[in-house]
């Protein structure tokens, strides 16, 4: 029965005067406002394993034994909204973007498109659209 005394006594005291208890829950609500406020500061998005478990082991002599560091990737896409793939302006098109993406040399490693391939999955369903994907110099944590 105790511990009924203590929130009756909140209770009589909260509703003796009301505005108090107001003031004090905007009080708290400025104050905690404020110190949220500043907490963006401390927080990042970034992580790091901080031990060396076995999959970053395995990663490691995967890159150092195998594949090498991973390559950075982008992919180019080609449209047009009256051509498709299949006529011949938009493969010239293309293979000119192409030429000039190989072109640059020290950013560009390699370059590829769906008519040195054949690959079907880099044109879009209604052939209107294809990738190039391009391999950039440099890894992909860079």
């Amino acid at each position: 029965m105790v511990s009924f005394r203590v929130t009756e006594q909140l209770a009589r005291a909260s509703a003796r005067r009301p505005w108090v208890v107001v003031g004090l829950w905007v009080v708290l609500f400025l104050a905690g406002g404020y110190l949220g406020s500043g907490i963006g500061d401390v927080l990042t998005t970034e992580f790091a394993i901080t031990n060396n478990p076995e999959s970053v082991k395995a990663d490691q002599l995967l890159e150092e034994r195998l594949r090498g560091p991973d390559q950075a990737r982008e992919l180019v896409i080609v449209g047009s909204a009256s051509a498709t793939v299949d006529d011949a302006e938009f493969q010239a098109f293309v293979d000119g973007l192409l030429l000039e993406i190989r072109g640059l040399e020290g950013v560009v490693e390699g370059a590829t498109s769906f008519y040195e391939t054949g690959d079907e999955r880099l044109v879009s369903m209604g052939r209107g659209k294809t990738l190039l994907p391009v391999a950039v110099a440099g890894d992909a944590d860079a």
